[in-house]
C-alpha cells in the first residue's frame, strides 16, 4: 500500500506565501554539469528547450537558455520529441520488430476486492490503457531502434506476498527487454535485477540498491539519499536548524522498512551541523499493517514532547501522519514539521490521508517533484502538454484529470526507456543506463520533476528541488519558489 500511496495520490499544491530563506527570486537556473543541451529548468519542471540551441523566455521566471551542444530530448514534440522519427529515417527495412516491455500495474487487492479507488489510484484497466497509449504513440511515430514497443502486463496485487516473484519469473519467461514500474517498496525488485533484467522504478530508490545492481536499476523519480541530502542542506541554509527559528531538537518519526534509510537521513542532518544530542527518533517498525496502532502514535508524541522536540521529520511515514497530527493537536503539541519528500507531500495532499490542517500548518517540504503546481496556479510544462495529447488522442484523461496524475508517471517511464534505447540501440540490457545517461535530460510531465541523467550515469532523475509550504487556509501545499534549484554539492 505504501507504494500506491507514494506514487498515486495527486497533490493540490500551490504558491503564495514565501518561507524566509526558501522563497524569493524566480530567475531560472540551468542544470548542473555538461548536461546534453544544457537545458534550463522552468517553473513547472520541464527542460527550457527540447532542441539543442537558442533560447526561450519563460513567463514570469526570467530567461531560460539551452546550449548548442547535444540534445536534451529530441527536436520535436510528442513521441517524436524523444527522437522516434520514422522507420525510414532510422534506416529500418521492412516492418518494425516487436520488443516486449514488462509493465507492473499496481493494485491493492484484486478484482472486485481492489481498493485502488480508496487510495485515489486508477483501476488496473485504465493503468494498462495509459501504457498502451504511450507505446502506441511511439510506434506510430516510427518506433525506436527499428522496434515497436509491446506491453507485457502484470497486475501486481500488493496484498499478495508471492506476486512479485511470480511476475518476475513470468517476465523472464516472456523474454521482456526491461520492466517499467517495479515492485518496490512493498516487495522487492531483486529477482529481476539479479537476472540482469533492467527495472525502471517510478519511485525513489535507495543508493545502496542502485549501486549494488547498476547498470540494471534505475528510477525516473530519483534516489532517496540525494533527496535527504538536498533536504538537510536546503533547510540548514534557510536557518531551520538554528535557535533563530526556534529549533532545539528534532524528532524523526519513521518506519524502518528500507535498510539504511534512517541512517542516511541522520547522516545528512549531522553533515549540516545538527548534533547527535539534538536528534531523537521513534520507530513504528515495519509490520504487515499499513497503519500504526493509535497507542504507538500516542507514544511517539509523548516521547517527543518529553524530549523537548521542536521539529518533527516524518520518514517513510505517509500513512500515519494524519493520526499523528490529529493526536498532537488534541494534546496541544504543535511542532514545526520538516518534510523530506519521500512521498509524503503526495499523501498529505489527499482526502484520505490529509493531516490536521492547524497542527500541520507551516510545514515545510523540500521536494524533487512538481507537486504544488496545480493549486499554485503554475502553468503545465511542455512535457505535461505532450502527455495530455497522447492520452486524449486515445480517449483517456489528461495528466491532471487522471487519478493520481498516473498518466504523467506513465509518460515519464516510457519516454525514459525510449531515450535510453535511442542513445544505445544495441538493445543490450546492460547498456540501457548508459543510453539514458547519454540522453542527458528526458521530458518530465507532472508530477515528475526535472532531471539530469548524465549526472547520475543514467541511474536516476530528481537532481533538482524546490520548497513547498503547507497552509491551513486551503489545507494544501503551496510552492514558495517556483524555480527548481540544482542539488547541493
Amino acid at each position: 500500500m505504501a507504494l500506491l500511496v507514494w506514487i498515486a495520490i495527486p497533490s493540490s499544491t500551490p504558491s503564495s506565501r514565501v518561507t524566509t530563506g526558501l522563497g524569493g527570486g524566480t530567475a531560472a537556473l540551468t542544470s548542473p554539469g555538461d548536461q546534453a543541451g544544457q537545458a534550463g529548468i522552468d517553473a513547472t519542471g520541464g527542460p527550457a528547450s527540447a532542441a539543442g540551441g537558442g533560447s526561450t523566455t519563460g513567463s514570469g521566471t526570467g530567461s531560460r537558455s539551452s546550449g548548442a551542444k547535444g540534445s536534451a530530448g529530441g527536436a520535436s514534440t510528442g513521441a517524436q520529441a524523444r527522437g522516434a522519427g520514422s522507420a525510414g529515417a532510422q534506416g529500418c527495412s521492412g516492418p518494425l520488430t516487436p520488443l516486449k516491455i514488462g509493465v507492473v500495474l499496481p493494485n491493492v487487492g484484486s478484482g472486485s476486492t481492489s481498493l485502488n479507488s480508496t487510495f485515489g489510484i486508477p483501476p488496473v484497466s485504465e493503468e494498462q490503457a495509459d501504457f498502451a497509449a504511450v507505446f502506441d504513440s511511439v510506434n506510430k511515430a516510427g518506433g525506436v531502434a527499428c522496434r515497436s514497443l509491446v506491453g507485457d502486463y502484470a497486475d501486481f496485487n500488493e496484498t499478495d506476498s508471492t506476486a512479485a516473484q511470480t511476475e518476475c519469473l513470468k517476465f523472464q519467461q516472456d523474454k521482456v527487454f526491461a520492466v517499467l514500474g517495479g515492485w518496490f517498496p512493498s516487495s522487492t525488485d531483486t529477482c529481476a535485477l539479479q537476472n540482469h533484467l533492467p527495472v525502471i522504478e517510478q519511485i525513489l530508490i535507495p543508493a545502496s540498491q542502485v549501486n549494488e545492481f547498476h547498470p540494471y536499476y534505475m528510477s525516473n523519480a530519483g534516489e532517496l539519499d540525494l533527496v535527504f541530502h538536498n533536504f538537510a542542506h536546503a533547510l540548514s541554509e534557510a536557518g531551520y536548524f538554528s535557535a533563530a527559528k526556534g529549533f532545539k531538537k528534532v524528532g524523526v518519526f519513521y518506519r524502518d522498512c528500507i535498510a539504511g534509510e534512517y541512517e542516511s537521513l541522520v547522516g545528512q542532518l549531522r553533515q549540516v551541523g545538527v548534533p547527535a544530542s539534538a536528534i531523537t527518533s521513534f520507530n513504528v517498525g515495519c509490520g504487515s499493517s499499513p497503519f500504526a496502532p493509535p497507542s504507538t502514535v500516542e507514544a511517539a508524541i509523548l516521547q517527543f514532547q518529553n524530549s523537548g522536540v521542536t521539529d518533527v521529520i516524518p520518514m517513510n511515514e505517509y500513512e500515519d501522519i494524519q493520526a499523528f497530527t490529529r493526536q498532537a493537536q488534541s494534546q496541544g503539541y504543535k511542532p514545526q514539521y520538516l518534510i523530506e519528500d519521500d512521498g509524503i507531500v503526495a499523501t498529505s495532499s489527499s482526502v484520505t490521508f490529509k493531516p490536521d490542517p492547524n497542527n500541520f500548518d507551516g510545514a515545510v517540504a523540500i521536494s524533487p517533484y512538481q507537486y504544488g503546481a496545480i493549486e499554485s496556479g503554475l502553468p503545465e510544462n511542455d512535457a505535461t502538454k505532450q502527455c495530455d495529447q497522447v492520452m486524449t488522442s486515445h480517449g483517456l484523461p489528461t495528466v491532471y484529470k487522471s487519478a493520481s496524475a498516473f498518466a504523467g508517471v506513465v509518460c515519464s517511464l516510457v519516454w525514459m526507456l525510449v531515450a535510453g534505447i535511442e542513445h544505445d540501440p544495441s538493445l543490450n540490457p546492460a547498456a540501457l543506463a548508459a543510453g539514458i545517461a547519454a540522453a542527458g535530460s528526458v521530458p518530465a510531465p507532472y508530477p515528475e520533476g526535472p532531471n539530469d541523467f548524465k549526472a547520475s550515469n543514467g541511474k536516476f532523475g530528481g537532481q533538482f528541488w524546490r520548497p513547498l509550504q503547507f497552509q491551513s487556509g486551503c489545507a494544501c501545499w503551496k510552492v514558495t519558489n517556483p524555480t527548481f534549484s540544482p542539488s547541493f554539492p
